[in-house]
């Protein structure tokens, strides 16, 4: 949702995951990662996401641009 994390620790992941789902039924999870983003830090999003018991999980895609 656009916030920043004050670390990338998988409790602290899962702490911001469970404010932003409050009230929502099976929201699906959309991760945006750049180019910048290290493979483990998707992967740790995923962990999080799963151990909460969320299972809708999806990549935002961009499309490149010809340079």
């Amino acid at each position: 949702n656009d916030k920043s994390l004050v670390n990338a620790q998988l409790e602290t992941i899962k702490i911001a995951l469970s404010e932003a789902l409050v009230g929502l039924d099976e929201p699906p999870i959309i991760i945006s990662a750049d180019a910048n983003a290290t493979h483990q830090s998707v992967v740790r999003v995923m962990d999080a996401a799963r151990q909460l018991g969320l299972v809708k999980i999806t990549f935002a895609t961009q499309e490149l641009k010809d340079e």
